[in-house]
C-alpha cells in the first residue's frame, strides 16, 4: 500500500476507535476514504451529524483543506502528523452551538446532582437525629443511677446541664432538617 495512504488509513482507524471508546457510540473508517458512492467523509458515525475529513501530513494547508469541505453539512477537519497531536478544526459558530448544548446539559446535571446531594445530606441528618434521640433516651434511663452516670458524664458533671445541652443539639438538628426538607421541595 502507498505509504501516504497507509498514514491516512491509520489516522482514520485511530479517530474512529477514539470516538467509540470516548463517546461509546458507533464510528467506522469509511472504505475508500469517503470515495464510495453515497458515503462521503472519512468517518461514518451515524450518531454524530458531522462530515469528517482527516489529513495525516507533516505540512498541511488548513485553509486549502477547509475550502474543500466548507460547503458540506457540519464539516470537521481532523489533522495530525508524525508525533503530533490530533486536532479538530470546525466552524466557530458550530463550536459555540456545541458548547451551548453542553452547558445546558451540565445545568441539568448540576440540578440533579444538587438535589441528590441535599437528599443524601437529609438522610444523614435523619440518622444523626435518631442517634441523638437514642442518646438522650439512654441518658434519661441512666441519670438516676449514680455509678453509670459518673461513667457517662465524667467527674463533676451536672446531670441537668448535660441533658439540656443534648436537648438543645436535638432541637438544632430538627431545625436543620426542616430547612433541608424545604430546599428539597424547591428543587
Amino acid at each position: 500500500m502507498n505509504p501516504k495512504k497507509e498514514k491516512g488509513r491509520r489516522l482514520e482507524l485511530k479517530v474512529a476507535r477514539l470516538i467509540r471508546e470516548k463517546l461509546g457510540i458507533k464510528a467506522y473508517r469509511m472504505p475508500l476514504s469517503g470515495g464510495a458512492q453515497g458515503f462521503k467523509g472519512d468517518i461514518f458515525c451515524p450518531n454524530l451529524p458531522f462530515y469528517w475529513e482527516l489529513k495525516n501530513r507533516e505540512y498541511i494547508s488548513i485553509w486549502g483543506e477547509w475550502q474543500k469541505i466548507r460547503d458540506c453539512k457540519n464539516p470537521i477537519l481532523v489533522i495530525s502528523g508524525a508525533h503530533k497531536p490530533i486536532l479538530a478544526i470546525m466552524d466557530f459558530e458550530m463550536f459555540l452551538e456545541l458548547i451551548q448544548k453542553l452547558k445546558n446539559n451540565m445545568q441539568d446535571f448540576k440540578q440533579i446532582t444538587l438535589k441528590e446531594g441535599f437528599i443524601d445530606l437529609y438522610n444523614r441528618m435523619i440518622k444523626m437525629l435518631a442517634e441523638k434521640v437514642w442518646e438522650i433516651e439512654r441518658i434519661k434511663r441512666i441519670k438516676d443511677k449514680s455509678d453509670e452516670w459518673y461513667d457517662f458524664a465524667g467527674p463533676g458533671a451536672i446531670k441537668e446541664k448535660v441533658l439540656a445541652k443534648l436537648e438543645r443539639e436535638l432541637k438544632e438538628r430538627e431545625k436543620n432538617l426542616k430547612v433541608l426538607e424545604e430546599i428539597i421541595k424547591c428543587h
